[in-house]
């Protein structure tokens, strides 16, 4: 059994049903089958994979070598790409793809650490959900179950760990614009404004297979309140939509500029688009 282990960083490269076997029993997770979260990487206690870890799992020199390296805490592991990706790849692409893996597994080990010392707390977490709103948070979530990158339990910690790794919106994601009537003087509000009845509802989906000859985003109309329909239709690409999204947005073609949580986070991935102006006016 050929496995590959880079003491230096930490990363050891496995076949892939022994990463799924090893999430499973970690995470405990139940059933059959290959239904199992996060199968390109993932990072666990050095002490944990020891133990959990079958004679068929690690190759025996692997294991005497994590045996001695008693400094080592968590262990990255990376699935092998299939003989087909390899075949398929050039050889530089392969190399990117497995440190992309083991660098992504790398940003959970560190948010779980800053969680358990306490430099990252639960407060902290809850108010910077709240700065991108529990409504969004939770359509990543689910956009994030879907694809099978949500580990056990797939609480908040979890959800937000995955959104930081990556800076920008996964394939399928998509957006509901609920757009409401603004109303004066309701109940003891005198000065601003809260909101009303459902004027408009509208959608941007991501699916770059889909909508590739229009940047991989769909957008949808579903009409007001008086003409509500239960299902549309892209909206053709002449209509403004697209073009307003192809060269306004910060990231990904969403307004991530006017959430000051999402911008620091895509700052920090560098996917704030290079041909975003915050000066540029329509």
């Amino acid at each position: 059994m050929e496995q590959t282990f880079r003491a230096a960083e930490g990363v050891l490269l496995v076949e892939g049903r022994v990463l799924r076997h090893l999430i499973k029993a970690h995470r405990h997770v139940k059933g059959l089958g290959l239904g199992v979260p996060h199968v390109h990487c993932y990072a666990m206690p050095r002490d944990a994979l020891l133990r959990l870890a079958s004679p068929e799992d690690l190759d025996p020199n692997v294991r005497n070598h994590l045996t001695r390296a008693t400094d080592l805490r968590s262990v990255i592991l990376v699935a092998k790409l299939s003989q087909a990706d390899v075949s398929r790849l050039p050889p530089e692409e392969v190399t990117n793809k497995l440190w992309r893996a083991a660098f992504h597994a790398r940003i959970h080990v560190e948010i779980e650490q800053r969680m358990d010392s306490g430099a990252l707390l639960e407060a902290t977490l809850r108010e910077r959900i709240d700065r991108i709103g529990q409504t969004e948070f939770d359509e990543v979530r689910e956009i994030l179950r879907q694809d099978d990158l949500l580990l056990p339990p797939g609480g908040d910690r979890e959800a937000y760990a995955e959104f930081l790794r990556s800076g920008t919106w996964p394939d399928k994601t998509m957006f509901i614009l609920e757009i409401r009537r603004a109303e004066t003087n309701v109940s003891i509000n005198n000065g601003g404004h809260t909101q009303g009845d459902v004027a408009l509802i509208e959608a941007a989906v991501k699916d770059t297979t889909r909508f590739a000859s229009t940047g991989g985003w769909g957008y949808f109309d579903f009409g007001g309140r008086d003409r509500l329909a239960e299902s549309a239709a892209p909206l053709p690409s002449t209509a403004r939509c697209y073009a307003c999204h192809s060269s306004h947005t910060a990231v990904d073609n969403t307004f991530v500029q006017f959430y000051p949580e999402l911008f620091a986070v895509a700052k920090a991935k560098g996917t704030v688009k290079a041909t975003y102006d915050p000066n540029r006016k329509p």
